[in-house]
């Protein structure tokens, strides 16, 4: 581990945060990238999921043909749930 990847992942741990493949991926981003990204994980964790759906929303919708497979499951999934064949499980418990 170099010493920006170490850097990143002191802040992250400093935030409560886990190390994550994000990290490595970040570490070749642009400064711009590198700027946005760190004033991001200065938010909640409400305001950076309120902040990542704003983000997704603004993908092109076009774009969603390139994953058709996504789709497919997600529907399956939310089929399953709507149906009770299977139970969610809260934020809180999975982020524990």
């Amino acid at each position: 581990m170099n010493d920006e990847e170490k850097t990143v992942n002191q802040e992250r741990k400093r935030k409560g945060l886990k190390y994550s493949s994000f990290c490595v991926t970040y570490l070749s981003m642009t400064t711009t990238f590198k700027q946005i990204a760190n004033s991001a994980l200065e938010l909640s964790v409400q305001e950076r999921a309120e902040l990542a759906h704003v983000i997704i929303a603004s993908i092109d919708e076009d774009r969603n043909d390139l994953y058709p497979a996504w789709d497919i499951e997600l529907k399956k999934r939310v089929g399953d749930i709507r149906q009770g064949k299977v139970k969610g499980i809260p934020a809180e418990e999975v982020f524990a």
